[in-house]
């Protein structure tokens, strides 16, 4: 990726970049404070990175912080080449993944916002193989039409997430995070017990609710029939008084 030298610009000419925001979770006000004092010392040393209409590549934070504080002027460096929306928001998930630590939750909230049908994947088995014969060759000569005709990048990895298995999203969220194979994994692996524990905690929580409301009822029945007992008692009507006890042996 080629950039210009850097340049010192107004900051009303930079604009957030929706995809930061999008998949990432602002810093914590301690982050934020350590962040301030820093520039407030030493200035902003590395530069901003941008595209040429100021939408921000990288330097969300800075740019945050050169705000609160007042500069007027930050530095930038501005992508001289056109990047697709799939190499843009490549580049954001990559610059935040480097300098960041991530729990597991905000990776699996990662991995959800890159794969919309990541819990419908991660579920199909614990094997990492489809269900029936698996990726047809059909199938991956279409997806490979269809990735082409939406990014040209060679080493773009082919993906389908109607017809994926667990292991062909981990290849893919390895290639889109820049993350070693293994390491995705074992997160994908916690992402899948996770969901597992949570979904027999609820059958569980629905099991429950079920017998209490069938508790309920069968209380309920017990109290109607002793009241038509002590009704029956009263009763004169020795046809209405073997109707009604014949229905309250049922």
């Amino acid at each position: 990726m080629s950039v210009t030298d850097m340049q010192n610009v107004d900051i009303n000419r930079l604009s957030v970049n929706p995809h930061n925001a999008e998949f990432f979770l602002r810093e914590s006000d301690a982050y934020f404070e350590r962040l301030t004092e820093d520039i407030r010392k030493r200035g902003i040393l590395v530069p901003l990175l941008a595209k040429k209409d100021g939408t921000l590549l990288a330097g969300h934070n800075r740019l945050a912080v050169a705000q609160a504080i007042g500069l007027k002027y930050v530095p930038v460096q501005y992508v001289t080449e056109e990047l697709s929306a799939e190499a843009e928001q490549e580049f954001i998930i990559k610059d935040n993944l480097l300098r960041r630590q991530f729990s597991q939750e905000e990776w699996t909230a990662i991995y959800r916002k890159l794969v919309p049908d990541f819990e419908e994947i991660l579920m199909r088995d614990g094997r990492g193989k489809h269900r029936g014969k698996g990726i047809s060759q059909a199938n991956l000569e279409q997806n490979t039409h269809d990735t082409h005709a939406q990014n040209d990048k060679k080493d773009n990895v082919f993906f389908n997430a109607k017809t994926a298995t667990t292991k062909d999203m981990v290849t893919f969220l390895a290639k889109e995070t820049g993350e070693k194979t293994a390491t995705v994994e074992k997160r994908i692996q916690r992402a899948k017990s996770k969901q597992q524990k949570d979904d027999s905690v609820q059958k569980n929580v629905e099991v429950a609710s079920s017998d209490s409301k069938k508790d309920n009822v069968l209380s309920s029945i017990s109290a109607l029939k002793k009241e038509c007992k002590m009704l029956l008692n009263n009763c004169n009507d020795a046809k209405l008084l073997a109707k009604v006890q014949k229905i309250l042996r049922q």
